[in-house]
């Protein structure tokens, strides 16, 4: 009996999953209303956009609950878990919170933006953005007879604050664009990926990069391909955004520093080829003239600043290949000439880049011409002098 007992303990020390507890944080917060700016909303609720800040360093605060009143008591802050799980918290989807955290960064506080009129902007804009039909009033109290008797446009400054938050947000969600999702580098050559918009390279798999003006250049260090990840972060803020919920009233976001942006673009490495065709000069094809041979001829590939690559050996098909070459500049010259051709003095230079990965050169190879004397004399005198032998 003990035994088993021991092994049931053992059974459920190894099968059942240890629980992770999010770590939460307190605090509680006041409100001061903002007399300048009202509003009423589609429901008939008149009343002040409110400044909200936290008692414990007074760190503003926005609301992500509308329609409720900010509580006086005690508030359960998250701040460590995904973004799925605190949207769950604070009863929002995953994209408003998301939203409104970034509305809220690059609000009042980003850049020194100051003022009341900078909260009121944030503001509508989360509102806005969870679907809030409200609109801005010239009045704080209603008309009785007509309660949406003083609905004004959205002010000037509040409009021009608001085109700029969401300008801001734009930008940092804007990802570079890689024209596609696998590009190629030739081998031993480096290409631009252009705009980083704001990311950072984090790692570089069999590559070295540089950035220049913003512009990410990669250099491929192996045959192999790779994979460049990157990474954008917002970091005004020292601590990360965090959300609080109230079952008294509504749930407020602070600002912070907001979830990481992150991709990645993967490279194949390709490498150059170099094809060699040698054809005779009067045929015009593979076929050799009477008495010479095409085939053995030799050629030398060099890089451009004089490095010997390797020999070209014309074959069969009177063709020679060299394959798996880096990106750049070469030559090549013929060192041996086949059977009875002339040996060909020409150099012919080619460049192989990402752009041009292959390149086939033709020529031409005359064949040596005998000579044939021919001498005429007369039968009699051996000589050549008889004009009868014209």
């Amino acid at each position: 009996m003990l035994k088993m007992i021991l092994r049931i303990m053992v059974l459920i020390f190894v099968f059942v999953p240890s629980i992770v507890f999010a770590q939460t944080t307190t605090d509680s917060f006041k409100s001061t209303f903002i007399t300048k700016y009202s509003f009423i909303d589609s429901n008939g609720r008149y009343g002040n956009f409110q400044h909200f800040k936290r008692k414990s360093d007074n760190q503003i605060a926005f609301c992500i609950e509308p329609g409720l009143s900010l509580s006086t008591g005690s508030y359960n802050g998250y701040y460590d878990l995904s973004l799925e799980e605190m949207a769950e918290k604070v009863k929002m989807t995953t994209e408003e919170l998301n939203l409104a955290s970034m509305y809220a960064y690059f609000g009042y506080g980003h850049n020194n933006r100051k003022g009341d009129d900078w909260i009121v902007a944030t503001q509508a804009l989360i509102w806005k953005m969870m679907g809030r039909d409200f609109h801005f009033t010239s009045q704080y109290l209603p008309d009785p007879e007509d309660t949406f008797k003083y609905v004004i446009p959205i002010p000037s400054e509040i409009q021009s604050h608001m085109d700029e938050i969401e300008k801001d947000v734009k930008e940092y969600l804007t990802y570079p664009d890689f024209k596609g999702s696998l590009l190629k580098i030739g081998w031993k050559d480096s290409y631009n990926f252009g705009d980083l918009k704001g990311f950072q390279v984090t790692n570089c798999e069999n590559c070295s990069y540089i950035i220049s003006n913003n512009d990410l250049i990669i250099s491929s260090n192996s045959k192999d391909g790779g994979v460049v990840y990157l990474q954008k972060d917002a970091n005004d803020y020292g601590t990360n955004f965090i959300v609080y919920e109230s079952r008294r009233g509504q749930n407020v976001l602070v600002p912070g520093k907001l979830k990481s942006l992150n991709t990645s673009v993967s490279f194949e490495v390709v490498p150059g080829k170099f094809k060699l065709k040698k054809y005779d000069a009067d045929t015009k094809t593979c076929m050799p003239s009477e008495g010479g041979s095409l085939k053995g001829s030799v050629y030398k590939l060099y890089k451009e600043d004089g490095t010997f690559v390797r020999d070209l050996l014309i074959g069969e098909d009177c063709s020679a290949e060299a394959k798996d070459l880096e990106m750049g500049s070469y030559y090549v010259k013929e060192y041996e000439a086949g059977i009875n051709y002339r040996l060909d003095e020409n150099t012919y230079s080619f460049t192989l880049s990402t752009n041009d990965l292959e390149k086939e050169l033709v020529v031409y190879d005359e064949i040596y011409l005998g000579q044939v004397h021919l001498y005429k004399y007369d039968s009699e005198t051996k000589i050549c002098e008889s004009g009868s032998l014209y």
